[in-house]
C-alpha cells in the first residue's frame, strides 16, 4: 500500500536535519499533494530528491528562519 502525504511528509521531516534545510512541510503541485522543502543554501537542495515516497518534492529557496520576536539571552 503506497504511503499517504502525511506519512511521506512524516518520513521527509528528517531532512530538517541537512544543514541549510528550514522547513519540510505539506504542500501542492498541479492540484495534487507535494512535499514542500524550504531550503537557504545550494548545498541543502542538492541533497533533496526530486520525488519521495512517490509525491513531487517542491524545492523553494528561503532566507535563515530564525525565532521571531524571541529573547536571544534567554529568560531573566
Amino acid at each position: 500500500m503506497p504511503a499517504t502525504i502525511e506519512q511521506a511528509v512524516a518520513e521527509a521531516s528528517k531532512w530538517a536535519n541537512i544543514p541549510g534545510v528550514q522547513a519540510v512541510g505539506q504542500g501542492e503541485k498541479g492540484g495534487k499533494p507535494a512535499i514542500r522543502v524550504l531550503v537557504s543554501t545550494p548545498d541543502a537542495e542538492r541533497q533533496i530528491p526530486k520525488t519521495f515516497k512517490d509525491y513531487p518534492v517542491i524545492i523553494e529557496q528561503s532566507s535563515p528562519i530564525g525565532i521571531q520576536g524571541g529573547r536571544r539571552d534567554g529568560p531573566r
